[in-house]
């Protein structure tokens, strides 16, 4: 498949992805509970239309070099985390599941190789993030989570 086919395809995906976050946004009596999914179905609808502008403008073209084979692997292992991530949320607890979502999505799809250190420094990444989300869903929004079994 040369570069401009992936390129429109990519851009189906995006529009696909979003009617489908459109048609799940629940109709809310209460105002503003659907303005901040609404605000990123409207930032992915716009850096949908400027990747298509993008395309229609500057078409990319096959580099005609020896390409890379597609990482189908790392792809499989990402759906198949994001698949337990969903099934474990709610008995494990969003912070956990989260944790060991991002650790495990980040190691897998790293293309530097896994030394303990590159695996410590994801670690750590996926610490800091866990503790963001905390910050933001728990103590500033004070969001209800899945508490799960350890909390």
């Amino acid at each position: 498949m040369n570069a401009a086919k992936k390129e429109w395809l990519c851009i189906a995906g995006m529009l696909v992805v979003n009617a489908f976050f459109y048609f799940q946004l629940p109709e809310r009596s209460e105002a503003g509970a659907s303005l901040f999914p609404g605000l990123m179905m409207l930032l992915l609808l716009g850096l949908t239309a400027v990747k298509t502008v993008s395309q229609l403008r500057f078409p990319k073209a096959d580099s005609g070099g020896t390409k890379e084979p597609f990482p189908l692997a790392r792809v499989l292992v990402v759906v198949v985390a994001v698949i337990i991530y969903i099934a474990i949320i709610e008995p494990v607890g969003f912070y956990i599941s989260s944790f060991l979502f991002f650790l495990l999505t980040t190691v897998a799809i790293q293309t530097t190789p896994r030394t303990p250190r590159a695996i410590a420094v994801r670690f750590c990444l996926a610490f800091g993030f866990v503790a963001f989300l905390y910050a933001l869903f728990t103590l500033l929004l004070q969001v209800q989570i899945p508490k799960g079994i350890l909390i």
